[in-house]
């Protein structure tokens, strides 16, 4: 009897003993999955963030660029098409003076006025974001897939179903285009 009820103990404690490891495996997962949906959300946002940010100095830099070099044009033009007048010659090489050290205060302020180049940064950006952006939902659902994998295997699916463990979501962008950003230039 004695060695019945030994037995019937060390049973109980083994199967007890697993349920806690279970459990705290499926508490650890959870979070764990939890943890890498909120990274998730925060790299959407810093991506969201960074293409606005980017789209907005690439805007300024080629308007800035359109805006000086139609201004030299313009001044050139008016230099060349008029009639030689020391007064009205005076006048437009000083408008041109004044928007050639207008440039120049600028290229101290803006080191590169060179658009493509911010177009070439830009793209690189975007590149480098979409990648890490991609990492992380194939980390989120390699979570969510070694998650399920765990719960469903016996025995631990009899003590997954004893503490009501549901599997985990993978995720799936809805559409392409609202998975990506779009930016608009």
């Amino acid at each position: 009897m004695i060695i019945g009820l030994s037995v019937v103990s060390g049973i109980g404690i083994i199967v007890v003993g697993k349920g806690i490891g279970v459990y705290n495996t499926i508490v650890t997962g959870k979070n764990d999955y939890d943890g890498q949906l909120a990274d998730l959300g925060a790299h959407y946002q810093r991506r969201a963030d960074l293409y606005m940010n980017l789209s907005e100095v690439v805007k300024k830099n080629v308007a800035f660029e359109k805006d000086t070099f139609i201004g030299i044009a313009k001044a050139r033009a008016g230099i060349k098409t008029e009639a030689p007048n020391k007064g009205n010659m005076i006048a437009k090489l000083g408008a041109m003076d004044s928007m050639i050290s207008g440039l120049k205060i600028q290229i101290e302020a803006y080191p590169e006025l060179k658009s493509n180049e911010q177009f070439n940064k830009l793209m690189s950006e975007i590149e480098v974001t979409e990648n890490f952006v991609t990492e992380q939902r194939d980390e989120l659902n390699n979570i969510a897939q070694d998650f399920n994998t765990y719960i469903g295997l016996f025995p631990t699916n009899v003590y997954a179903n004893i503490f009501k463990t549901k599997q985990l979501v993978y995720f799936k962008p809805k559409d392409d285009a609202e998975d990506k950003g779009i930016i608009k230039l």
